[in-house]
């Protein structure tokens, strides 16, 4: 049977910005410091990727018939950008036409 995929693609040069950064030397707290409240940049970068998705790809993201997510997603920090792919497969239900 055939099938459809549906690809959905972010990318950002602004990760400094997105992770709320000063500048893109970077530095974390001390692994004893009370303050640090773990690694958050996974759900930043998802939110900021899910959020442009919903904008720009909205018929892909709610595609009823996707039935398999890859999801992929890198940081490169030595140029300031983060990138996420994900591709959506599906098998679509024939359409149904009259027999009349």
């Amino acid at each position: 049977p055939g099938f459809t995929v549906a690809h959905l693609h972010w990318s950002s040069t602004e990760l400094p910005r997105l992770f709320g950064l000063a500048s893109t030397r970077g530095g974390a707290p001390g692994k004893d410091s009370e303050d640090c409240d773990g690694d958050t940049a996974a759900e930043i970068m998802a939110n900021e990727t899910v959020g442009f998705w919903a904008v720009r790809q909205q018929k892909d993201v709610f595609w009823p018939a996707a039935t398999i997510c890859g999801v992929g997603a890198a940081l490169d920090y030595t140029v300031n950008k983060g990138f996420a792919v994900a591709l959506l497969v599906g098998f679509e239900a024939p359409k149904v036409e009259d027999a009349c």
